[in-house]
């Protein structure tokens, strides 16, 4: 019984090898042939699928008209955005211009103080000096001729003057010395020569004999551009040249040429404080003067963006609405 059971053990254990690897009984030949080929199937539908898309017209036409109408809608954005960009565009301009006065106005009085801290005086000719010695006593005012400006129309003005709404009008400081700011700004610049050769007060340094540039500013070639012109003239962003007034007589004031006019700088509307003017400005009642004048040492001004100035109108209204200037 037990040999039986063995035997069975036996023939159960000796079965045949390919009843478990289910092996081939093909042909090697045969065998390699049929390997190849799936290979190549393989291959081919790996190519097929990963690098051949199908390609559909009608989807692809689909795509394109889709592209076509995206383009319309970024052209049209573009456009509403130029077209708003260009509308909004001189008042940017505007405002970049206004600041730029600014800083050039803050520059100016900035380095007038500093050298009257080196020197103990304000920088200026022995001419303009003599408004000291007027009766009364005045103070000087630098841009009063001897400029070229642009007029509200971009055209240079021929004649002597500044113009307003009634044509062009001179101004001018007391005494009978009149000088553009060309003869400050070249103190002030260390300029022994203007740009267009010609020798400036400051020859030899007699002016600033520290040689301390105390105001850094950009020359242009002609008398028309923003910056220190060829004839030493510095002008607004605008074209026009700042006025500058300084306190010759020193009384600690300083009384402008067109901010000193009632018709300037009264305030109307403030009855009850007669001696305040607009912009801060105070009304001198000395009968010797009967002006505004303002509290600080040094005044500049800008005739801004619409280069004009009008002696018969507020300073807070019309042409003069607009001007850039310094104790404001």
């Amino acid at each position: 019984m037990e040999r039986v059971r063995l035997d069975r053990r036996r023939k159960s254990s000796a079965a045949p090898l390919h009843h478990h690897l289910h092996l081939s009984t093909r042909p090697l030949s045969a065998m390699n042939t049929l390997h190849h080929g799936r290979s190549r199937n393989t291959q081919h539908a790996t190519r097929n699928t990963f690098c051949a898309p199908r390609f559909n017209v009608l989807t692809s036409q689909r795509f394109n008209a889709f592209t076509l109408v995206e383009m319309l809608v970024v052209i049209a954005i573009i456009g509403i955005l130029a077209s708003m960009i260009l509308a909004v565009f001189p008042a940017i301009k505007k405002k970049a211009q206004i600041t730029k006065s600014k800083q050039e106005i803050q520059n100016i009085v900035a380095a007038i103080y500093s050298y009257e801290h080196d020197y103990s005086q304000f920088p200026s000719s022995k001419a303009a000096k003599g408004v000291a010695a007027l009766t009364p006593p005045d103070d000087f005012t630098f841009g009063t001729t001897n400029v070229s400006c642009l007029n509200p129309g971009g055209q240079t003005n021929t004649a002597e003057g500044f113009s307003t709404p009634n044509g062009l009008k001179t101004i001018r400081a007391p005494g009978n010395y009149q000088a553009n700011n060309s003869e400050l700004i070249a103190i002030l610049m260390d300029l022994e020569a203007f740009p267009n050769s010609a020798p400036t007060l400051n020859a030899g340094h007699v002016k600033n004999t520290n040689r301390t540039k105390y105001l850094s500013a950009p020359t242009v070639t002609g008398n028309i551009s923003s910056g220190v012109g060829s004839d030493g003239v510095y002008r607004d962003p605008w074209g026009n040249p700042y006025i500058i007034t300084l306190d010759l007589d020193s009384c600690q004031k300083t009384r402008d040429p067109l901010y000193r006019l009632p018709a300037v700088s009264a305030d109307q509307a403030d009855s009850n404080n007669p001696k305040r003017g607009l912009n801060g400005l105070f009304y001198n009642a000395d009968n010797n003067y009967k002006c505004y004048q303002n509290n600080t040492e040094v005044m500049v001004w800008s005739a801004g963006p619409d280069r004009l100035i009008d002696q018969n109108t507020p300073a807070n209204f019309g042409a003069n609405k607009d001007n850039v200037v310094s104790w404001k």
